[in-house]
């Protein structure tokens, strides 16, 4: 019997006729019906939206399509499993309702078939259930799922099943409270491969996706991604075409510096990181400008002169302070505003003098802006006014060394309006900005 059309009234004829569809569904001695009465719940529960879901568990079809999981005939198997992965897409409630029937110890056997359309619905179905939260993610863990996924990647070279079954690992990998490192960790040589070799630009992003959510924690796990041989592939990824390859492959690096060790983000900086984050401050992209500003400002916080050197040299700080004269974006201008400050601060006097151009006509203005001195937030005020005073003293140390008349900066500092600024902001009801204000201030006046 055909109980479904293409008509409009398809959906509502079905669900008419769905006690007739279980009965079918319940028909051993008829495979043929039992077919077609697989085919017409998954055809109904393919259309758009989810009101046809519910009919269906009611109706008791649920328990049915999952016990036809285990049936010899492929053809049986292939339409449950395509009705049963539409259902562990839609909401939590049903995809919980589904996981109760038993179907995930059903879903994994089926990753063995030797039919690919079946393996493929199986590893579909998982993934959609794997996303829907830490616990239905541990559920399809508990079933030792993960060591199958690799021998399918491993061993199958179908594009759809490959883009599939690494978005199904990226489910697994995904979600806080993390998966621990020894779930997570045999995956990860897979997925640096996959940056590498996969032909699909879909695969190839949620393998990188998949590395952000594993750097994603502590020291231990962003060694494991080092140790897996990642970094090459992502800051090579870092200069893809597509945005989709991109932000990922940037959020890892990103929490590669944040989480990790000097001697782990010096992995990054060995692979010449600097170049593609750089070349990013040009982006249009909010996203990848405001991670590039946040990541470039990590590397540079601290006593890395080579880094510095490069940042000058390369243009990258003449950039950066554009974006902090003329973002209108107030986290974007804020990162870009911190970076520029710690390549201010880490710099080293001899750099700064030979980039006294730069530093005068660019980096000055920019952090000594009514925008950033007068700005309500403070963390801004305040990375402002420790530049500032970085730069006095090593404009002071000029002056000792060179046996200069006076501090090199002081003139230009003078030109901005700095004193009137400051003395503005020692009047600050924060004790914090008012005290750092006054002590910028008293070294300002004696230097002059």
């Amino acid at each position: 019997t055909n109980y479904f059309d293409d008509s409009t009234c398809g959906v509502e004829r079905v669900v008419v006729q769905l006690p007739d569809v279980v009965q079918a569904l319940l028909s051993n001695e008829s495979p043929h019906q039992q077919a077609e009465a697989a085919r017409t719940l998954r055809r109904m529960l393919c259309t758009p939206g989810d009101q046809s879901i519910q009919p269906v568990i009611d109706a008791g079809a649920v328990p049915c399509l999952v016990e036809l999981l285990t049936s010899p005939n492929p053809t049986l198997q292939f339409e449950a499993a395509w009705a049963l992965t539409n259902i562990a897409s839609s909401s939590s409630e049903h995809t919980f309702w589904l996981v109760q029937q038993g179907v995930v110890k059903r879903l994994v056997h089926l990753l063995s078939s030797q039919e690919r359309a079946i393996c493929e619905l199986a590893v579909w179905a998982l993934g959609n259930i794997a996303g829907d939260g830490f616990a239905m993610r541990d559920l399809v863990i508990s079933h030792d799922v993960v060591p199958q996924l690799l021998h399918i990647l491993a061993t199958q070279s179908a594009p759809s099943l490959q883009r599939n079954t690494v978005w199904t690992l990226m489910n697994l990998l995904r979600h806080k409270p993390q998966v621990d490192l020894s779930v997570a960790e045999p995956t990860l040589s897979t997925l640096a491969h996959l940056c590498s070799s996969a032909t699909d630009e879909d695969a190839m992003s949620y393998a990188v996706w998949a590395l952000n959510y594993v750097s994603d924690g502590p020291n231990g796990h962003v060694e494991a991604v080092i140790r897996a041989g990642a970094v090459p592939h992502l800051v090579r990824l870092l200069g893809h075409h597509s945005p989709n390859v991109v932000i990922p492959a940037l959020r890892t690096c990103g929490n590669i510096i944040a989480s990790g060790d000097d001697v782990q983000t010096q992995t990054l900086i060995d692979e010449e990181v600097l170049l593609p984050l750089g070349a990013m401050l040009w982006s249009t992209e909010k996203s990848m400008l405001k991670e590039a500003c946040w990541a470039l400002s990590t590397i540079c916080a601290g006593d890395h002169p080579e880094q510095i050197e490069n940042m000058f040299a390369r243009g990258f700080i003449l950039r950066l302070s554009e974006i902090v004269l003329l973002e209108e974006r107030a986290d974007v201008r804020r990162d870009a505003l911190v970076g520029l400050c710690n390549v201010l601060i880490g710099a080293t006097a001899t750099q700064l003098q030979a980039y006294h151009i730069l530093v005068e006509n660019s980096c000055l203005p920019a952090i000594c802006s009514g925008s950033i001195l007068g700005s309500a937030d403070r963390k801004e005020v305040f990375v402002a006014l420790q530049a500032i005073e970085s730069v006095l003293k090593a404009g002071n140390s000029l002056k000792v060394s060179s046996s200069l008349p006076s501090n090199p900066f002081c003139a230009r500092l003078n030109q901005l309006r700095l004193p009137q600024a400051l003395w503005a902001l020692a009047q600050n009801e924060n004790q914090v900005i008012k005290d750092k204000a006054g002590k910028v201030l008293r070294r300002a006046l004696s230097l002059s």
